[in-house]
């Protein structure tokens, strides 16, 4: 029996969350100035250590070491070309019409999406979820279609990215998409390797250049979308304040958020045992009939919830200084089933959610062109970090994030597990 990792992407999102912030507040001694950090006893560590055991296993596959390793067959991606582009225009058209009309996409504007259901709104909110669930399919699946087809989409995904963006996540699709559309090919190459049993190791000097490209897309995705997301032009951005600084100042404060939001509920949820778990998990469904409610006209008359979501909760959980009753902070993978269940059923309701995880992002990766790389792995959970920051809130229901979950759900889960042997990749070349 040999232990093989299969889901790298997991393993990642573990390190880069809870291991890194562990290690810069613990032996770095860095300590936040907008979040809590308050201090916890052996019993809560042992627990918190368990369920992140429970998470890591997930990453791992036990296998019979007798022969050569079955790996999957790709499955190839039929390409709706027509349908695609067509969606693609739409949305080109209504954005222009919007960005042209002056609508703002600061998301933590005066008015909610609940006060303003329009075209235009609807799809500010709705179309980056598509457009990345596209530019994801473009970028990693295995298909037949022409280099210009693929610059073409490419190149409207560019610019619908561009005009929908909110923050500073979008704003690295628009930089992929754009790197994909002037060279697709040696972008595949960046994020896939191929299925061969003596597949090369990448030469050092695509390791070097990647190396500034990565980077690069960081900090103009950082700086572009810290424009959009604070409403502010880029110009402002530059002028107050240091760009280098800044941005190691927000990578260190954005991969801590999660942790610090697991050391809250810990102490909440299990060190004071003051948490109401039950309040917590029904937060979003109560939002869910405050949405159904304002959808139908408001005849429900059901107010909208202060918090009214595990990000709202978190928010107010784990900030020094709480000044918006609009923002949300997710609270992670981990910290997610510390605060809606209890301390008995975490456990069990950590693990049967990524049973179900595990399945499709399984399903995913036989629908890859290759094998991801290091950079593959980087942005594949860029891509599924839906899974990652705040399960519970899928059952807000009247949400891109649920919209987003039954995407990905389908692409996986409905990847038939064929295998092939490395035996019969050789024989055939």
């Amino acid at each position: 029996m040999r232990l093989r990792c299969a889901n790298p992407t997991l393993l990642l999102y573990l390190a880069w969350v809870y291991a890194l912030p562990a290690v810069l507040n613990g032996w770095l001694s860095y300590e936040s100035e907008l979040y809590v950090n308050p201090s916890n006893g052996l019993g809560t560590w042992l627990y918190a250590g368990l369920l992140f055991v429970i998470a890591a296993a997930f990453a791992f596959r036990l296998e019979r070491s007798m022969g050569h390793r079955a790996i999957p067959a790709r499955q190839p991606w039929q390409v709706p070309v027509k349908p695609i582009i067509t969606v693609l225009v739409g949305v080109l058209t209504v954005a222009s019409l919007g960005v042209a009309s002056g609508l703002s996409r600061w998301r933590y504007a005066e008015e909610g999406l609940s006060g303003s259901l329009d075209l235009m709104s609807l799809l500010f909110v709705l179309a980056p979820n598509v457009l990345e669930l596209i530019l994801f399919a473009l970028l990693f699946f295995h298909y037949q279609l022409s280099s210009r087809t693929v610059r073409v989409m490419m190149l409207l995904l560019t610019v619908d990215l561009a005009l929908t963006a909110s923050g500073i996540g979008p704003m690295l699709g628009v930089l992929l998409a754009l790197t994909a559309a002037i060279a697709p090919e040696t972008m595949r190459r960046i994020l896939l390797k191929p299925d061969r049993v003596t597949a090369s190791t990448p030469k050092l000097r695509r390791l070097i250049w990647m190396l500034p490209l990565v980077g690069g897309l960081g900090v103009l995705a950082y700086l572009a979308g810290d424009a959009v997301k604070k409403d502010v032009s880029l110009t402002e951005v530059l002028d107050t304040q240091d760009a280098s600084d800044a941005f190691l100042q927000y990578l260190v404060g954005r991969i801590s958020v999660q942790w610090y939001s697991l050391v809250a509920a810990l102490h909440q949820m299990v060190e004071l045992g003051v948490g109401d778990p039950l309040r917590n998990l029904m937060a979003p469904v109560t939002n869910a009939g405050f949405r159904f409610s304002s959808l139908t006209g408001g005849w429900l008359g059901i107010e909208r919830p202060l918090d009214g979501s595990m990000a709202r909760i978190n928010y107010g959980l784990i900030n020094l200084y709480p000044f918006n009753d609009r923002e949300g902070t997710t609270p992670g993978l981990i910290a997610t089933f510390v605060l809606a269940f209890p301390v008995w059923l975490g456990p069990f309701a950590l693990a049967g959610y990524l049973w179900l995880y595990d399945k499709v992002q399984a399903g995913l990766r036989r629908r890859f062109a290759g094998r991801p790389t290091l950079f593959g792995e980087l942005l594949l959970l860029y891509f599924t970090t839906v899974f990652f920051s705040s399960p519970v809130d899928f059952l807000l229901v009247f949400d891109p994030m649920l919209l987003t979950l039954v995407a990905w759900c389908y692409l996986g889960l409905s990847a038939k597990p064929k295998g092939i042997s490395h035996a019969a990749i050789q024989s055939s070349h």
